[in-house]
């Protein structure tokens, strides 16, 4: 739990509309409730800039309103917090479940009611009952009717116990919670009649706060409004049990730097000219890397404080607002957290949403555990001898796997083409060789390119298939053109020919040469050229491929192929069969060999 004077990181500034931090503190525990509103955490982004902040808050009540996540993905992200929090939402009344709330573990709270526009937990803190309603208010003035006689409900079962009612009532409750007050005047709307109303017979209170006046804005220079539309309200008790409470409104919160370096022309054919312009753009992307895109965190930190300040002004200070200066802010803001997502995330090797945990130290912790443990430090021989320097190493890693590959039989020669052709007894059906051979699309280079993973490890040249997509109206025409040019001339750059071999552990703690399995890392160029040969050779396989071969072909399981073995082996014993046997193949061979 957060103590007196710690400081509370700002998770408001990812683009959610404000958030609060709520101290109740009793002698010497405190406890933090913190609201954020409008999370909309149904992207990866935003998941991962919220999260990461909880970690640092030293919140024991974390309230999200309209997260925007269905309900089939909502276990994936409860799966993040299992171990120390609890979470309750709203998904039974609500099909978007637009309330979220979550609780430490070592708090003892349960849920008590709940709605499409509320829900409400119970629990003691410091030796007291307490009740949290946590509202998000309907658009709607008929449906927030049935919000306040829910609120009137749910007061018989308050009695004298503390009772916190916080949220975005999407309502304003007087004409001076508007900018336009000055223009419109003191007025009373029936939204605000309704609303009045219902604090009135549930004799709830404003309770003080720090921050601005104005809780929302539409951030536009022409036609600004900001309103006040989310609030604290508290009851007497607990003014009296928690004297020492507080309020603080936050601030909501949340390039194209190379186009000259390619278009100056290059001599050669396409292949070469593509090759010589990522060439000579790749120092320049190091500049760039090294000069706006270092020191992510607290570039991001710095940004995020900068952000909150003028939002703070512009809440505050509605006749000296800088709206334009708030959006660029918020805009470089996002730029730098959407390059450190991406960063950590291609370093961590994990799949979002897929591996339970979703924050920042995570992935600084995979980070770390992916390094060690791709990184050989010691090899041991077969005869037991540990090699710990890096010719050693090298030496026995090429002599293991090139026994494993072996050399060709010269006594062995290659059968004549019309045996094979007979052998096999097949031919292509009508219209399959203009298929084959017919002229690349550039439709069909895009679509082989983007059905590229964005994550995967780059080749050689370090280009990924991300770089070529996020850059495509400044890359594509030179891309396209280099490989329509290998498809017209069957000449491929050594550049782009060229991989590399990188060695994976198979198992934990591998220390021996067989324990490890190489992997080719080829160029986006080649990978997009073998997709495309893969693409239109994938429709005539299935015609082509012995109906006995059942392994690593679409529609067909392997395990058919241990069924049809076992059936054949099981009368071997018998007497009465001819002579036969059974020839077992070395998979190793297979797997683990890029030959």
């Amino acid at each position: 739990m957060a103590r007196d004077g710690d400081k509370v990181d700002d998770i408001g500034a990812d683009g959610s509309d404000t958030f609060w931090v709520h101290r109740c503190e009793k002698a010497n525990d405190a406890g933090d409730i913190v609201f954020l509103l409008n999370a909309w955490i149904n992207n990866p982004l935003k998941q991962h800039k919220v999260l990461s902040r909880l970690i640092n808050l030293g919140a024991d009540v974390v309230c999200l309103l309209e997260t925007r996540i269905r309900r089939i993905n909502a276990d994936k992200f409860y799966s993040a917090f299992f171990d120390e929090w609890n979470m309750i939402d709203n998904y039974a009344y609500s099909e978007g479940g637009r309330i979220w709330v979550m609780w430490r573990k070592q708090w003892s709270f349960s849920t008590l009611r709940a709605n499409d526009q509320s829900l409400t937990i119970v629990g003691v803190v410091n030796g007291h009952r307490t009740l949290i309603t946590v509202v998000y208010g309907s658009n709607s003035r008929v449906a927030r009717r049935g919000l306040w006689d829910h609120l009137k409900d749910l007061d018989s079962e308050v009695g004298s116990s503390p009772w916190v009612v916080g949220g975005d009532f999407n309502v304003t409750l007087r004409a001076d919670e508007s900018s336009d007050f000055e223009i419109l005047g003191v007025h009373n709307s029936p939204d605000m009649e309704d609303f009045q109303g219902c604090l009135e017979d549930l004799d709830l209170l404003y309770h003080p706060f720090l921050g601005p006046s104005f809780t929302w804005s539409n951030r536009q220079d022409d036609g600004f409004l900001a309103r006040k539309q989310d609030r604290i309200l508290v009851n007497h008790p607990w003014l009296s049990v928690y004297p020492d409470s507080f309020v603080e409104f936050k601030a909501h919160g949340v390039s194209d730097h190379c186009p000259e370096s390619w278009t100056v022309q290059c001599d050669g054919n396409p292949m070469q000219r593509l090759f010589l312009k990522l060439k000579r753009l790749k120092p320049k992307l190091k500049n760039l890397n090294k000069e706006q895109f270092s020191d992510f965190s607290n570039r991001v930190l710095s940004k995020r404080a900068n952000l909150e300040r003028i939002q703070l002004i512009n809440l505050s200070h509605t006749d000296h607002r800088n709206i334009e200066e708030e959006r660029r802010i918020h805009a470089e803001l996002v730029d730098l957290e959407v390059a450190e997502f991406e960063f950590y995330r291609q370093r961590a090797k994990v799949h979002w949403l897929k591996e339970g945990d979703l924050n920042t130290k995570f992935f600084h912790q995979r980070v770390e555990s992916n390094k060690k443990k791709n990184t050989i430090k010691v090899l041991v021989t077969q005869n037991g001898q540990f090699l710990d320097s890096f010719d050693d190493m090298d030496d026995e890693l090429v002599s293991f796997f090139t026994n494993l590959i072996g050399t060709a039989d010269p006594m062995v020669k290659s059968p004549p083409m019309e045996c094979l052709k007979e052998l096999l007894n097949f031919s292509l059906p009508d219209g399959a060789e203009a298929m084959l051979t017919k002229e690349v699309e550039d439709k069909e280079i895009k679509e082989a390119l983007f059905r590229q993973c964005n994550g995967k490890s780059p080749g050689l040249d370090g280009y990924s298939s991300w770089f070529f997509k996020a850059a495509w109206d400044v890359v594509g025409c030179d891309f396209l053109a280099a490989i329509r040019f290998f498809f017209l001339s069957s000449s491929l750059l050594p550049a782009f020919n060229a991989t590399t071999i990188v060695l994976v552990p198979k198992a934990l703690n591998a220390c021996m040469a067989k324990e490890f399995r190489p992997i080719s890392c080829c160029t986006v160029v080649y990978k997009t050229i073998t997709r495309i040969i893969t693409t239109r050779l994938s429709l005539i396989f299935p015609c082509m491929i012995s109906p006995s071969q059942t392994t690593f072909v679409k529609g067909r399981n392997i395990v058919d192929n241990t069924l049809l073995a076992q059936e054949i082996v099981k009368g071997y014993s018998r007497k009465s069969l001819s002579p036969r046997c059974a020839i077992k193949i070395d998979l190793q061979k297979a797997f683990d060999s890029v030959d």
